[in-house]
């Protein structure tokens, strides 16, 4: 994925006015739903494209959204989808080692 991608890019747009900014938004749990559908497919049996899951790895999501406001449904199956997919990439010791 290259720089100008990125940028242009619905979900670069959504972070950065969300949870990217220097005064990021009020916490929407709608906002969390919608990306889980429409993002990491919402539950359906085939796997979230990797390109969403890069730009929201990208975007910190989980670390500046999900974990900061993390007590519902919404958030946890999130979680579960990004973190499943750290494990491609990293040792399970090492997935929530990181921060």
């Amino acid at each position: 994925m290259f720089g100008a991608q990125i940028e242009s890019d619905s979900l670069t747009k959504t972070a950065r006015e969300n949870w990217a900014a220097e005064e990021p938004a009020a916490y929407s749990a709608e906002l969390v739903a919608k990306i889980y559908a429409a993002e990491l497919n919402g539950g359906k049996p085939q796997p979230p494209k990797l390109r969403r899951i890069m730009l929201l790895e990208i975007s910190q999501y989980l670390e500046n959204y999900l974990i900061p406001h993390f007590s519902q449904v919404w958030k946890l199956l999130s979680v579960d989808a990004l973190a499943g997919n750290r494990g491609f990439s990293s040792s399970p010791r090492q997935l929530f080692n990181d921060a």
